[in-house]
């Protein structure tokens, strides 16, 4: 991919590059020092589509010899999530392990979801370490043994080969919940004796309140 250095920074300037069809982004770790660049944007997501968010990019500075290994480290849109705002390049080594943030994604129909249940995702991303040939486009998991009330942990889950979790064991991925009729219905259940003890008690009043048979006659 080629990109162009950049002398001025800023949001202004930023704003300026976005109108001319360029994404401001940044070259950055290694221990070398940062690179403000431009990318153009059909380049950028044309790249997107071909090797995913995780694939190894050479970049070729304009102006400079070589290329450079590097993959996206982030990519900042807008408020609305359609213009790119902001891409960082993060340098590489070949043969030397990097951390990395992949998704997590959940596969298979629960046991709890065929009696009603809800499945809550409840960590989307997880931080890995590996090579930079091993990164994975994402984590995958199986919730089909799960039952209702039961969840899934990081430590559940298999990494791929030469890969390494860095999150604690004990991350909660998802949990399967009772349904919410379910519960509403747990509640009225409760709130019935209560409900029927409160009418006996209206009627036990009202039939105090009624004179005896003895003084409805007389009068």
């Amino acid at each position: 991919m080629n990109v162009k250095p950049r002398a001025a920074t800023g949001k202004r300037h930023g704003r300026a590059a976005r109108r001319q069809g360029l994404i401001p982004a940044i070259i950055y770790g290694a221990g070398q020092p940062n690179v403000p660049v431009t990318v153009a944007e059909k380049d950028f997501r044309a790249a997107l589509r071909t090797g995913g968010a995780k694939a190894i990019i050479d970049l070729k500075v304009e102006g400079e010899e070589g290329e450079t290994l590097a993959i996206i480290k982030e990519i900042q849109y807008d408020a609305l999530g359609d213009e790119i705002q902001h891409v960082d390049f993060y340098r590489i080594t070949t043969g030397k392990p990097i951390q990395v943030t992949i998704p997590v994604t959940a596969s298979g129909r629960s046991e709890g979801e065929k009696e009603g249940g809800i499945v809550e995702h409840l960590t989307r991303e997880v931080r890995v370490e590996c090579l930079p040939q091993n990164i994975p486009e994402e984590i995958p998991f199986d919730i089909s043994p799960l039952d209702l009330g039961q969840s899934l942990h990081l430590k559940d889950v298999t990494p791929p080969p030469g890969v390494a979790f860095l999150d604690a064991p004990d991350t909660a991925l998802v949990v399967v919940k009772a349904p919410r009729m379910a519960r509403a219905a747990a509640v009225e259940e409760e709130a019935a004796p209560a409900e029927a003890a409160e009418v006996e008690g209206e009627k036990a009043e009202e039939e105090q309140e009624k004179p005896p048979p003895s003084e409805a006659s007389s009068s």
